[in-house]
């Protein structure tokens, strides 16, 4: 599950998905309008773990992206860049799909 606010460039987005099926995982993506600032983030990547079916997420905004799971509480996140890097958005997905698979993840 991927959400990203407008404002994104969609490519950060795509590369996530791309990332998240190299690993052999499927995604699905999500725009999400009315993201106004950070604390916005926290309220989306709720809302995906509450779509998810796996319970794991990706939030993307304005150069900050987040790996959510259900196993954390207090809305933290498992993994977070900070990046305009295309090649970071995919490691990111990569590591979300990784988590899910139960393997190590990458370093970014």
């Amino acid at each position: 599950m991927v959400g990203y606010s407008l404002d994104v460039d969609y490519a950060l987005a795509l590369d996530v998905c791309y990332g998240i099926e190299e690993e052999g995982c499927l995604p699905e993506m999500f725009e999400f309008k009315n993201i106004s600032d950070i604390s916005d983030v926290t309220s989306m990547a709720a809302q995906l773990l509450n779509r998810s079916l796996t319970g794991v997420a990706v939030s993307i905004y304005a150069g900050e992206a987040e790996i959510h799971c259900v196993e954390l509480k207090d809305e933290r996140s498992l993994l977070r860049v900070f990046s305009e890097s295309l090649s970071d958005y995919r490691r990111l997905g990569k590591n979300a799909a990784r988590y899910l698979k139960n393997k190590k993840l990458e370093i970014i």
